[in-house]
Order: structure tokens, then sequence, then C-alpha cells
């Protein structure tokens, strides 16, 4: 496995059922969130598509 090669430890797990996760990391501080979605919003997409429109600058 990728994360015991590399001496991550696992501290918890949510796995299966019917609904989706999306992940938030925070770079700065090394935190992790994870939320349970029944659908994705649009807007989830920030900043890679936002309102519909692809976040790349002309």
């Amino acid at each position: 496995m990728i994360l015991r090669s590399r001496h991550i430890a696992l501290l918890s797990e949510d796995t299966g059922g019917s609904m989706g996760r999306k992940v938030i990391y925070n770079t700065h501080t090394n935190e992790t969130l994870v939320y349970k979605v029944n659908h994705l919003r649009q807007g989830d997409w920030y900043p890679y598509i936002h309102e519909g429109k692809n976040a790349e600058k002309d």
C-alpha cells in the first residue's frame, strides 16, 4: 500500500454506501475535511469550474 510504504497512518475510514465524499485539504495547516454529499453542486468544483464557466483567464 502506498500510505503504509510512506509511513502515513490511517486514522479512520468512511467508504461505501450511496453518498459521495468531498475532500478538502488545507496545505497550510495540513488538515483534511471529508464531507458526505448526496450530489455535487456546480460550485463544488471551484476553482476549476465556477458558475458554469471555466475558471481559467483568457
